[in-house]
């Protein structure tokens, strides 16, 4: 005798904001076929037809209300693509007509999915050389808490667990090119600080953490919190080590081997450290690195850490 009330899935707001970016996906999919000089850039970059199918990347046309207007064609109101971050307010003084227009402008567009591989935000490249910021990432949502996501994450999960560790690289571009290889347990923090709301994730299935960040000194200082944060969460953090100016991406373009090599052969954090203070001839910059560097991070690993 109990009344039943089935709600539609389209009075869901959740849903519905789902449906609004799945919806710009299949746009940006669509576009990115036509878009000459942005297909180019994604040959020379290495990335294979099969990649940009698997991860579905797009390009968001240069015109400012081009998606706003094919989603309307599509029954999704201006309020829900901005609860989707796909559209930005604007103000009249900048533009005379006061109406919102597209967030994502000449940008080669890469979805970021959840979990379950439902696309809940982008991240967008641009395409233009003197335009700015090079990437731009979409705003917290209901759907998408940057400090929670991991790029690639809903594919390297299973690898993960199957292989005992997880390589974490900085870029979608680095992630793509480190699955193509066949590293599948790559996850990026898509240009983000790595937080501890990440590690929390990738506590829960691994135990090691391959850091692959920037190959210069300032990328690797640059990460010395991330370093902190994982080895204070219990993770053994070791880092993979390319040739000076090389990111990941760049290193398997040249030569995969050079990625397997920085891969297998991955340094424990300290180890590292240890190894860069013994062969400095500077002894104040070596002292430097003991105090800085060695010891902050020694005292967060287990002592059985360095029982053998």
């Amino acid at each position: 005798g109990v009344t039943i009330d089935r709600a539609e899935k389209a009075d869901n707001k959740e849903e519905r904001l789902y449906d609004c970016i799945e919806e710009a996906t299949k746009f940006f999919q669509a576009k990115l076929k036509d878009e000459k000089d942005a297909l180019v850039y994604l040959k020379n970059r290495s990335l294979a037809i099969e990649t940009l199918r698997d991860w579905r990347l797009g390009f968001a046309l240069s015109e400012w209300r081009t998606l706003k207007a094919h989603l309307k064609t599509k029954g999704f109101s201006e309020r829900e693509m901005l609860d989707a971050g796909l559209i930005k307010e604007s103000a009249k003084e900048n533009n005379s007509a006061g109406e919102s227009y597209d967030r994502f402008r000449g940008r080669i567009m890469f979805p970021i999915f959840d979990t379950a591989g439902r696309v809940i935000a982008f991240s967008g490249r641009v395409l233009a050389k003197d335009d700015e910021p090079k990437y731009l990432n979409s705003p917290d949502t209901d759907l998408f808490d940057k400090s929670k996501s991991l790029y690639g994450y809903h594919v390297a999960k299973y690898k993960m667990r199957e292989k005992g560790f997880v390589i974490l690289v900085e870029g979608q571009m680095d992630l793509l090119m480190s699955h193509q290889a066949g590293f599948d347990n790559t996850v990026a923090s898509s240009g983000t600080a790595l937080s501890v709301n990440h590690l929390i994730i990738l506590k829960r299935l691994v135990p090691t953490i391959v850091l692959a960040y920037d190959a210069d000194n300032a990328g690797r200082n640059a990460t010395f919190r991330a370093w902190k944060l994982a080895l204070a969460k219990g993770f053994e953090v070791k880092i993979a080590l390319l040739p000076n100016g090389l990111d990941p991406a760049d290193a398997i373009a040249k030569d995969k081997s050079l990625w397997q090599d920085a891969v297998t052969g991955a340094k424990h954090i300290v180890d590292y450290f240890l190894e860069s203070m013994q062969i400095e001839k500077n002894t104040k910059i070596a002292d430097t690195i003991l105090k800085e560097k060695v010891l902050p991070l020694l005292l967060l690993v287990p002592s059985e850490k360095f029982n053998d």
